[in-house]
């Protein structure tokens, strides 16, 4: 399920935002962008180019 947050926005620190800032500059850029619910650039993707499951790491 992707929702909003509540608050319009996600606190975090600078660690967390230099981290994923590093994972988006050194991942490869799929072939075609997968789409959940309206939604495209997910920040993991598994080896098929999937979206991966948070709790899971498994594709979805």
């Amino acid at each position: 399920m992707i929702e909003e947050p509540k608050t319009g926005y996600v606190p975090m620190t600078e660690a967390v935002v230099s981290c994923f800032c590093r994972i988006i500059a050194n991942r490869k850029t799929p072939k075609v962008a997968p789409m959940v619910e309206g939604y495209a650039e997910c920040l993991f993707l598994d080896k098929n180019d999937m979206p991966m499951v948070p709790l899971t790491g498994r594709s979805i």
